[in-house]
């Protein structure tokens, strides 16, 4: 036994000598932060971190962090892929001067965000900002209260947002703002959301991009918004924004369309706004089916029908 450990012991020194050592800790497939975390934590179950930021790095790609319980997690700029699941408790990302999420990952990323809180205290830029990746997923997320948009898309490389049962509110600019550039293809969809009383409800721009834009507003709202409810401006691409299911009331402006964009419009309503529609060089199509009504200064009208679904 003394002669094994004097050669285990020897064969330490060696490795020593050759500069080897063991090898650092893997990243975990998945990591947990709490409130009362602590980022010098392997971010494990039993020893959760407690930042987005502490535990990201110890988290393999694609993995996900989970949130043990409520706490302020704080800013994260995310560059893989990547799930963050805070379902049923609160995730919160409270900042201030500065972008709550950045999404700058790789072009065939996908990042999922569920059950996270934003607050920009009216001091944050944008909620959560998409520059790049495959796609990304925002399911069951409030944001509100940042000086610039509740989510940018400014993505330069084919993407996809998908958002769902987002309450998105009281943002100086947008709540949702699209605006890629480059020439791949952009696709977004909204879907049972809420974006009410920011500057604009949603507002989708192709003038940088000219690659095909297709966005779909579903069973959600665009209300309160001092600007327009729904506004789409083209470009040298191909622009086209469908309203359905949806209602727009009480904005400046309902349904804005300029430069060639193309909006769709089917079983929706379009009322209390100033101008309910205003066409400007773009096309505002309807199925037949809305309701465009007890808008106060003026009904505007659409450009035109398609056939009935």
């Amino acid at each position: 036994m003394i002669y094994l450990r004097l050669l285990m012991a020897a064969f330490g020194f060696l490795l020593m000598g050759f500069g080897l050592s063991a090898p650092a800790q893997a990243q975990a497939t998945r990591t947990w932060v709490s409130g009362v975390g602590d980022d010098a934590n392997p971010c494990s179950r039993t020893a959760p971190c407690k930042t987005f930021a502490g535990a990201i790095s110890k988290t393999s790609a694609p993995g996900e962090i989970d949130c043990l319980d409520p706490g302020e997690f704080g800013a994260l700029t995310i560059t893989k892929a990547i799930t963050i699941d805070c379902e049923g408790v609160i995730g919160g990302v409270l900042v201030a001067g500065t972008n709550g999420i950045t999404v700058a990952a790789g072009s065939t990323d996908k990042v999922v965000l569920r059950g996270l809180d934003f607050e920009g205290l009216g001091l944050g830029l944008d909620g959560i900002e998409f520059t790049s990746g495959a796609t990304l997923v925002l399911d069951d997320v409030q944001i509100r209260n940042f000086t610039g948009n509740g989510v940018r898309v400014t993505s330069s490389a084919a993407s996809a947002l998908y958002v769902s049962h987002a309450q998105i509110l009281n943002n100086t600019k947008a709540g949702v703002a699209i605006a890629p550039s480059a020439a791949a293809n952009t696709y977004a969809t909204i879907d049972s959301s809420n974006l009410d009383n920011n500057g604009t409800g949603l507002t989708v721009n192709g003038a940088a991009s000219a690659g095909a834009l297709r966005v779909t507003l579903h069973a959600s709202t665009a209300a309160g918004n001092t600007g327009m409810g729904v506004n789409a401006a083209g470009g040298s691409g191909s622009l086209v924004l469908v309203v359905k299911d949806s209602s727009v009331v009480n904005n400046n402006v309902g349904l804005a369309s300029s430069a060639a964009a193309q909006i769709a419009v089917s079983r929706s309503v379009i009322s209390g706004n100033q101008t309910g529609l205003s066409a400007t060089g773009g096309s505002l199509l309807t199925y037949g089916n809305n309701e465009l009504t007890g808008n106060t200064t003026a009904q505007g009208a659409f450009t035109g029908t398609l056939t009935a679904q």
